[in-house]
């Protein structure tokens, strides 16, 4: 791990604040900041956030609003606050604690597994990439993917084959993308995207291992996305509730099936973390990790924004891997060609 990656534990709140654990929601910390100032010049600005409450679409939004507050432009007709009635109102409260999770995605891992170290790293991959990944990516039935479409099924693509190779004949032979969704342009009528919550859905696209080329993964992954819709729109009202908790435990099911190899994947681009200006320019890093990940994270993906000094835009990719599996995916060059180190 290079040093910059090392130094994240340092720049981030302390990780014994009150935000983890079976506590009632009141005793756990939403927000917590670091703001760290360095002799350079440079800021870096820690933070940690209840997922419970907030999404990072909601987090985007905060933190655009407070950059705007301190550039004293919250007046401007172009600014818009957060809104913290929107999702209330689109998917009202359950009346009752009742659970959702099943059982077992409650109490925690399966026991017996062996134990496996996690590695993070992160790759660059440019507007030029993007473009020619979007052009192997197309097909008949999706002649035009877009960036998340073809990023994200070129990415699953290549982890499935580090996984095949890391472990052989033992990999299970289904694999699935478990994909957050943010709902807030989904619902009918569509919220604004200043509307503050947690706001998400996932959604899940299924294939076979060593059997499925990156067309196909794309077109997997593009279906999912375009039946999304009108299941959130069930979501929707007072007996929305019961619709969710069914999509919620089908959903876990799938998550917890020994039988398939599940990736995690979430984006957090376009979402205004890239867009936050305090004053001394935009983000030129946004980094979702301490550096340090727990054996749960394991299979997870995330997507950032990223900007050059040349004015290049893409997407960077977080991955969390078995370390095998991830000296697998660093020494394959046809990800390589398209997926640049930057740790």
């Amino acid at each position: 791990m290079s040093r910059k990656l090392e130094l994240l534990p340092e720049l981030l709140p302390p990780k014994d604040l009150p935000s983890l654990g079976p506590r009632p929601i009141s005793e756990l910390t939403p927000l917590a900041f670091q703001i760290n100032v360095f002799a350079c010049g440079g800021v870096v600005i820690g933070c940690y956030m209840l997922h419970k409450v907030l999404d990072m679409a909601s987090c985007g939004t905060f933190f655009k609003y407070w950059a705007d507050l301190v550039r004293n432009q919250a007046q401007d007709a172009n600014v818009v606050g957060p809104n913290f009635d929107a999702i209330v109102k689109a998917f009202p409260p359950r009346p009752t604690a009742e659970p959702v999770f099943a059982p077992d995605r409650v109490n925690g891992p399966p026991k017996n597994i062996p134990s496996f170290v996690v590695l993070v790293r992160c790759f660059k991959i440019t507007k030029n990439a993007i473009t020619s990944l979007k052009a192997m990516a197309g097909s008949g039935a999706v002649p035009g993917p877009t960036s998340f479409e073809a990023v994200a099924g070129f990415v699953w693509e290549n982890v499935m084959a580090a996984a095949c190779m890391a472990r052989d004949q033992s990999t299970p032979k289904d694999t699935v993308l478990s994909m957050s969704m943010n709902m807030r342009p989904r619902t009918n009528p569509p919220l604004r995207k200043e509307s503050m919550g947690n706001c998400t859905t996932i959604v899940q696209a299924k294939a076979k291992m060593w059997e499925t080329t990156l067309k196909e993964l794309v077109g997997k992954i593009h279906d999912v996305i375009l039946k999304a819709r009108p299941k959130i729109e069930k979501f929707q009202g007072e007996n929305g509730i019961e619709e969710i908790c069914l999509d919620i435990k089908e959903k876990t099911r799938i998550i917890m099936d020994e039988n398939s190899r599940v990736y995690h994947l979430s984006s957090w681009c376009k979402l205004g973390l890239n867009e936050a200006d305090f004053g001394f320019g935009k983000p030129t890093w946004i980094v979702p990790t301490d550096a340090n990940p727990p054996p749960s994270l394991r299979n997870s993906i995330l997507f950032t924004d990223y900007s050059d000094s040349s004015g290049d835009d893409g997407i960077e990719v977080w991955l969390f891997l078995e370390e095998k599996e991830m000296h697998f995916l660093e020494s394959n060059q046809g990800f390589l060609d398209y997926a640049f180190p930057n740790y």
